[in-house]
């Protein structure tokens, strides 16, 4: 299959979903029927027009910068190249006592960093996947907060931080990504968690939870839409929010954009006001962007991580088949319980990504936090952690506190 998703196929009416997983019923959200999985170039059009402006605006940037100082452009200060060996601000580490870092096998020759408490087969799993520019410590909080009813284990998702970085746009498909959701699972020695991600991490659990309803038991999104209500709901208002996505297309400028002078602009959006900043003041500290810039700049992660989106558009304009597992995965109503959580404030997502959102998820419930910008985690860590221990305590696993083992 190449450029297009054929007419669907005749599913089956369940499936069998995971490795030790019973077959689920399959029901399509009829509210995402008249969706394109895949837009095509002549129905991109509309956006790649922009792209040789957005491409020369970040040309000049970078080559402002790069006269101002151009000793300094380049330079990187040495940091750690094991996850270990990263110091963690002291606020953090009191709440992470105990930490494990290990690398989980998900095939393909690639392996995963896991950070967490290790194996406890008495507690059901919480698992933690992070967005861009992030990695596994974008979750501190939710690791301390819940460690005492969960065996959390935040991840450096494929191609970031302290994880294997695969050569190839096609490594970092929807397709490949929610399926080392699958073999982290089962790498743990797990049949199923609560699933909870934010920004691409949110985007690759929407997709996993289509893909394998038995093993995702409970949902979470935090600030990620689902691909094919993003595409249905699209204004221009949210196109222009996310301009950086075909600014990310261009080849080595935008890695050069967040790596220069030492990755700067990870400072510049996180620590110095601005649209795109956290509304708390304070919501991270130097120390919290030193932890993101050491697995930003780890060998080979600036472009992997940007191959996200890259490898995502290339399959909307059909540069790269779009799977038909990913594609039945974004059509299916999802019969778990889902939890998204949005921020009022958020400059890059837009809560009109939410409209029809009960049509894919009914058991779905809304929380917008006031004042809260796209990095939830950070911005709002007390009332992220009252929402989401509520909407645990409000919807309990079938067999809660026993974590079931295959």
């Amino acid at each position: 299959m190449t450029g297009t998703v054929a007419s669907p196929p005749p599913w089956s009416p369940s499936e069998r979903t995971a490795a030790g997983i019973a077959p689920v019923p399959y029901k399509r959200a009829t509210i995402v029927e008249g969706v394109r999985s895949v837009s095509g170039l002549l129905r991109a059009l509309r956006y790649l027009v922009f792209l040789p402006g957005m491409w020369g605006l970040l040309l000049a940037t970078l080559l402002r910068e790069f006269i101002l100082s151009p000793s300094a452009f380049l330079s990187r200060k040495p940091r750690p190249r094991r996850p270990e060996d990263v110091p963690l601000p002291a606020e953090s580490a009191a709440g992470l006592a105990g930490l494990m870092h290990e690398q989980l096998d998900v095939g393909g020759g690639v392996k995963l960093h896991a950070a967490s408490f290790g194996r406890q087969p008495d507690k059901p799993l919480l698992l933690l996947l992070h967005g861009f520019p992030e990695c596994w410590y974008s979750w501190r909080r939710v690791m301390a907060d819940f460690r005492n009813d969960f065996e959390v284990v935040a991840l450096d998702t494929r191609g970031c931080g302290w994880s294997d970085k695969p050569e190839g746009i096609s490594s970092y498909t929807p397709e490949r990504l929610s399926a080392d959701v699958a073999a982290v699972v089962s790498a743990l020695g797990r049949t199923r968690c609560t699933l909870v991600g934010h920004d691409w991490g949110g985007a690759v659990a929407w997709v996993a939870a289509g893909r394998y309803p038995g093993l995702v038991e409970r949902l979470v999104v935090l600030a990620a839409p689902h691909w094919l209500l993003y595409k249905r709901n699209l204004t221009g208002r949210q196109m222009a929010a996310s301009s950086y996505f075909l600014t990310f297309q261009m080849p080595i400028l935008p890695e050069l954009a967040f790596t220069h002078h030492d990755a700067k602009l990870l400072s510049d959006i996180w620590l110095r006001p601005g649209p795109g900043a956290p509304r708390r003041p304070g919501a991270l500290t130097a120390g919290d962007v030193e932890v993101y810039k050491a697995a930003l700049l780890q060998p080979g992660t600036p472009t992997a991580s940007l191959n996200y989106y890259r490898a995502l558009l290339a399959g909307d304009l059909g540069l790269l088949p779009f799977h038909r597992e990913v594609d039945r995965a974004l059509r299916r109503q999802l019969d778990m319980p889902v939890l998204v959580v949005w921020g009022e404030k958020d400059n890059a997502l837009l809560t009109s990504n939410l409209i029809g959102l009960a049509e894919v998820a009914p058991k779905s419930e809304i929380h917008i936090l006031s004042n809260c910008s796209h990095w939830i985690q950070s911005d709002q860590p007390e009332e992220l952690r009252r929402v989401l221990a509520d909407w645990l305590a409000d919807n309990p696993l079938a067999q809660q506190g026993q974590g079931e083992r295959s």
